[in-house]
């Protein structure tokens, strides 16, 4: 069957037809690499890749013949660390990255296909030897390195990694990890990417956009903190901008790097800009516009994906190709914004901050600093105690917002003219820039942790959970236990009221919460591991429930939950957090300091 579907498939094309062509020199890599089931195996489930299944199960159906090799290849799923990725399992060796020898990338002394792979390597701490080659020598060592013959190429310890797709593919899964890789995982990975772009091109195929099929979703990491995958609409629009640049925008650049009289590839490129190149730019521009959230293209945080586009829409602007000058981007003000929000990061701009000349000047954000975006003049109208403001106040100040923050004194006539302009109610948010007023401190919470990058973000269920909490203590706790005895007006009703609430329903609810707590937190957060808006908003209330505001609620009321005032002390302790409450001596907000828990810690 193998041998018939092998004729069927260029039976009707030509001795001379490039593909039929192709097909051979792929018949012959397979009968060379036979043995290597693990690659085979891998190949084989790459569903988007319709001819390389058909060859793939021809010849397994000739080779892989025995008992085990068959289960092997129906038993094979990818790794839940790596969904979407060719990966088989070979080996169960792991070896930090901090810890592997340097990976040697090599490519030309210049930015394009190289780039996005160095950027990744730098923002992921992983360290590499850049070796750069001459134009006139290149070919020749490319070859030797790479059957392919084609740059940029990586080299491991444990192999040679080949293909512009496959190394990003390798640096991108190093980094999904977080520090930890399975070798023998990553060598099949990139090997089968490696083959599946040799093969499309050896076929034919006008797939311009590999590193899409090597990475299946963008990486998502802010800072230098775990990496982790967006949601799918997210990871779907940002592979359609990478599909947008690949296919389109750079298909129409290179079709210039054919024209050899440089007046004429001058010009070319001067009307591509005018027309159909600037009409895509202008596309990217607006997608780039929408999707974007937080300065970045997925997720609101720092991706693959806009470590890709700023590797090439810098590269374009940085003076290495004729006919395209610094400022050519200047009409598509989102993609100078994305180049500067990029440029920005702290990793980014380090890799770049000995740069001095060169083409590499268009990767600093001095570069388009005319872009940078404006924060906004917010003012926070609030009183100067914590509850419903404290924890907007707290968002602005860890994410280094600046903000005004009057704290009215509850005589001060100035507040009761500001209530005027929202729901009669304080907190209020004003954004003096726009004119635009937020009321109501749930709400006005979301939109500071929105402005901030303080939003909850994992899956789908880690997601929802942070937000139940969110409500839970606000409408729950809060609301429906404390607030109820505020407009009592007889002080000994009140108090016993209070007693009687801490005894019943309010230490029901916060014995809830800490059972809550208890069976969720991860490394000590209420969402995928990281500090969000929620872990801020639960510390502020704990700690206001603690500080001997409210009459008839004592300071160590939650003494009997260990797991909230763990938390306490948790989330006091981010150094950003500790630095705000660092010159507090007395009142209320020493509650706030992580010492005031340091038994739980």
């Amino acid at each position: 069957m193998g041998e018939e579907g092998g004729r069927s498939l260029g039976s009707d094309r030509g001795p001379g037809d490039r593909r039929s062509k192709g097909l051979n020199s792929v018949r012959e890599w397979l009968n060379h690499n036979a043995g290597d089931y693990e690659v085979m195996a891998a190949l084989q489930r790459r569903p988007r890749n319709i001819v390389l299944c058909a060859m793939f199960s021809m010849h397994l159906s000739k080779t892989l013949r025995s008992p085990v090799s068959s289960a092997l290849i129906r038993s094979q799923r990818p790794s839940p660390l790596l969904s979407h990725r060719s990966v088989t399992k070979v080996s169960n060796r792991a070896t930090s990255v901090q810890a592997m020898a340097p990976m040697k990338l090599h490519y030309f002394d210049f930015t394009a296909r190289a780039e996005t792979s160095r950027l990744i390597m730098a923002v992921g701490g992983i360290p590499f030897e850049d070796i750069l080659h001459t134009p006139g020598d290149a070919l020749t060592e490319a070859k030797a390195l790479n059957p392919y013959g084609q740059l940029p190429v990586l080299e491991t310890e444990t192999g040679k990694v080949v293909t512009q797709s496959a190394v990003i593919g390798l640096m991108v899964t190093l980094y999904a990890v977080n520090g930890v890789v399975n070798c023998g995982e990553l060598v099949v990975s990139v090997r089968v990417n490696g083959v599946v772009n040799w093969v499309s091109d050896t076929l034919g195929m006008e797939w311009r956009t590999g590193v899409m099929y090597a990475v299946k979703e963008p990486l998502l990491a802010k800072k230098d903190e775990p990496a982790y995958l967006g949601d799918k609409v997210s990871v779907k629009q940002a592979e359609s901008l990478m599909e947008l640049f690949g296919c389109d925008i750079l298909g129409l650049i290179l079709k210039t790097f054919s024209i050899t009289d440089k007046e004429e590839q001058i010009k070319t490129r001067e009307e591509l800009l005018a027309g159909k190149l600037g009409e895509k730019l202008k596309k990217l521009s607006d997608l780039v516009e929408e999707y974007s959230r937080d300065g970045f293209v997925c997720g609101g945080q720092l991706s693959y994906v806009d470590l890709y586009l700023n590797s090439w829409l810098s590269s374009i602007c940085s003076g290495w190709l004729d006919g395209f000058n610094s400022d050519m981007l200047n009409t598509f003000p989102p993609l100078q914004r994305l180049r500067y929000n990029v440029a920005s990061v702290p990793a980014v701009k380090a890799y770049y901050a000995d740069v001095a000349e060169g083409m590499r000047l268009a990767f600093k954000p001095e570069a388009v600093a005319d872009f940078a975006p404006t924060p906004p003049a917010l003012v926070l109208h609030y009183w100067g105690i914590p509850a419903r403001g404290e924890t907007t106040r707290l968002i602005f100040k860890v994410a280094g917002i600046p903000f005004e923050d009057p704290c009215y004194a509850f005589s001060d006539a100035k507040s009761q003219e500001v209530k005027l302009k929202g729901h009669g109610q304080l907190p209020l948010l004003e954004n003096k820039t726009t004119g635009e007023i937020i009321s109501q401190s749930l709400t006005l919470e979301r939109y500071a942790a929105d402005i901030a990058g303080l939003l909850p973000v994992g899956s789908e269920e880690e997601v929802a959970f942070a937000e139940s909490l969110h409500l839970f203590w606000g409408e729950d706790i809060w609301d429906n236990t404390v607030v109820p005895t505020m407009s009592m007006k007889d002080k000994d009703e009140q108090l016993a009221a209070r007693k009687e609430l801490v005894a019943g329903k309010l230490g029901d609810k916060l014995k809830l919460l800490a059972e809550i707590l208890d069976k969720h937190l991860k490394d000590g957060f209420v969402c995928g591991g990281k500090l969000c808006f929620v872990d801020l908003f639960l510390y502020n209330w704990l700690c206001f429930l603690s500080c001997g505001f409210v009459d008839g609620i004592p300071t160590d009321v939650l003494d009997t939950y260990p797991s909230l005032q763990k938390f306490r002390h948790t989330i006091g302790s981010i150094p950003e957090v500790k630095a705000i409450y660092a010159d507090v001596t007395e009142g209320m907000k020493m509650a706030y300091k992580p010492e005031a828990v340091a038994a739980f810690a």
